[in-house]
């Protein structure tokens, strides 16, 4: 299991909410634009949108999965570019998959800039 968060800038507040992305399980947003233009995007695991299930075809999928969440969420709040991203988080259940999660997020930022981690 991977869980992502992310925070760029952006100008309008509020909240985000996107169907693109698995909805909230519990009383708080997607992610939300504060009045600095700050975008802070909520936790994102591998659930895919559409079934409501877990990606069960092993890390890699499950990154990938995460990191789809993760962009739909960002881009619901007018994210342009993968660029824009100054912080990410990752959680990994195993250390031992960090070198395939690794690559997976080094295709999503497709050898571009890369935020802090």
């Amino acid at each position: 299991e991977m869980v992502a968060t992310a925070a760029v800038r952006l100008p309008q507040p509020g909240p985000i909410q996107t169907d693109d992305a698995p909805a909230a399980v519990g009383p708080y947003a997607q992610g939300i634009v504060v009045e600095d233009g700050t975008v802070y995007a909520s936790g994102c695991i591998g659930l895919d949108p559409a079934t409501g299930e877990f990606v069960m075809e092993g890390v890699e999928e499950q990154a990938r999965q995460v990191l789809k969440n993760l962009w739909v969420i960002l881009q619901a709040g007018g994210v342009a570019a993968k660029g824009d991203i100054v912080k990410t988080t990752i959680l990994l259940e195993d250390i031992a998959d960090f070198g395939l999660v690794n690559g997976v997020y080094q295709e999503f930022f497709e050898g571009g800039q890369v935020p802090a981690r």
